[in-house]
């Protein structure tokens, strides 16, 4: 059982990190304004998470997350 809950912790961990990230940034943006690279910045982080988040899970192939990473 503890393998099992190790195992998902390090499959998550990053994607959950990123994500976690993105939504801290989306929150600073909107609290106070900032510039167009930071948005980029967000959006940029949110994709990551969201592709790793789904390369982790199985749901998308290496081949398919190198060309669109």
């Amino acid at each position: 059982m503890t393998s099992n809950i190790s195992l998902l912790i390090k499959k998550y961990s990053v994607p959950a990190l990123f994500l976690l990230l993105a939504i801290g940034m989306f929150y600073i943006n909107k609290k106070t304004p900032q510039d167009t690279t930071f948005i980029i910045a967000t959006i940029m982080m949110l994709l990551a998470g969201v592709l790793t988040l789904l390369y982790s899970s199985g749901r998308i192939s290496s081949k398919l997350l190198t060309i669109l990473g």
